[in-house]
């Protein structure tokens, strides 16, 4: 019983985690104009982008995120809060099918937090000029000096935490309480 009241208040973490992981950007860039003081920003969160910027709108307009598509991540990202939680009370009534519920989720959202690497790169190395994935870049264009700061937020690193904690979490389950074995007899 002790062990089951671990791996379900475990298994309501994640889902809490999933949420802080939804709510907080997964990656954020400012550009600073510093003769004008004026200042834009871009966020990537798990569901799509925002930003405040006017002037380099065209730029940004194509890595906007369709409504449709937006509410797709959404309606996604819930499930997998909704998983986690039946999960915990899934524990006590019915563990020997917990680990395939969470073994699922968790491979699907560690593909869908991993998959957001290669379609960031491609949006930062296709600007007019490249912008740097992490770190600070200046940019003297005219008599304007720009500085861009561009970082991955703790909404990425939340999610891959709770991507890796329902993996663990399907295997322990699969380990403690399924009836399938793996037998490594010859």
């Amino acid at each position: 019983m002790k062990v089951k009241l671990i791996i379900s208040l475990l298994f309501l973490t994640v889902s809490i985690l999933i949420v802080l992981s939804s709510v907080l950007p997964w990656w954020y860039m400012s550009i600073n104009e510093v003769t004008t003081g004026k200042s834009s920003w871009v966020r990537i969160y798990a569901w799509g982008l925002v930003h405040n910027m006017s002037e380099l709108r065209e730029f940004v307009e194509r890595y906007e995120t369709p409504q449709p598509l937006m509410q797709a991540a959404k309606g996604y990202l819930a499930a997998l809060v909704f998983i986690a939680l039946i999960s915990s009370l899934m524990v006590f009534k019915a563990p020997n099918n917990v680990w395939k519920l969470a073994l699922i989720a968790g491979i699907t959202y560690f593909f869908y937090t991993i998959g957001f690497i290669p379609l960031l790169y491609e949006g930062t190395s296709t600007a007019p000029r490249p912008i740097p994935l992490q770190g600070e870049k200046w940019e003297f264009v005219e008599m304007y000096s720009v500085r861009i700061v561009a970082s991955f937020d703790l909404g990425y690193y939340l999610s891959l935490l709770s991507a890796a904690l329902l993996l663990v979490l399907g295997l322990i389950t699969w380990r403690k309480f399924s009836n399938v074995y793996v037998s490594c007899q010859s």
